[in-house]
């Protein structure tokens, strides 16, 4: 694991509002809220894997003559 205060900042957040919603909303609520925080994560996880694919460019300047 690299780095846990990442995970910790966006995961206690989540955690907390999702006992709100659990609590709170009804189930149909829930689920909706269950299914859209998957595809989110789905999403983002995909994104953060294709970027550590793709090869890191050199930054350089060329100059025109």
């Amino acid at each position: 694991m690299r780095n846990i205060k990442p995970i910790l900042v966006l995961g206690a957040p989540l955690a907390l509002l999702t006992a709100y919603i659990y609590s709170h909303a009804s189930l149909d609520t829930f689920l909706v809220y269950l299914l859209a925080l998957t595809l989110w994560a789905g999403l983002f996880g995909y994104c953060v894997h294709i970027r550590e694919k793709q090869p890191r460019k050199a930054s350089t300047v060329s100059r025109q003559q």
